[in-house]
């Protein structure tokens, strides 16, 4: 499942452009310690992994939720068996 990472573009609509910025209200608003090179890092791309607490921190500092900056997008997957397409455990025919 692709992921789709939108913490930069979230954090610009709340008027936050700064790595330092960020970090700083985080701590002041979570005390949780998010160093400006963590948020520069996750600023610039999207991170391999996520620690927990890091995402409560961002949640708990904006008032968001988890989709709001971390988003699945899910793809239709389809296995054809002769002129039958099986979604999700349902049947569907090609007529």
């Amino acid at each position: 499942m692709p992921i789709k990472w939108n913490l930069r573009e979230r954090l610009k609509e709340q008027g936050f452009t700064c790595a330092s910025q960020v970090s700083r209200v985080v701590f002041d608003r979570t005390g949780y310690v998010l160093s400006t090179q963590a948020v520069c890092d996750l600023l610039n791309e999207q991170p391999k992994m996520l620690r927990l607490e890091t995402s409560e921190a961002l949640c708990d500092a904006f008032y968001w939720q988890l989709s709001d900056f971390l988003e699945g997008v899910f793809r239709e997957l389809l296995f054809t068996f002769s002129s039958e397409r099986t979604l999700h455990g349902q049947t569907r025919c090609d007529n």
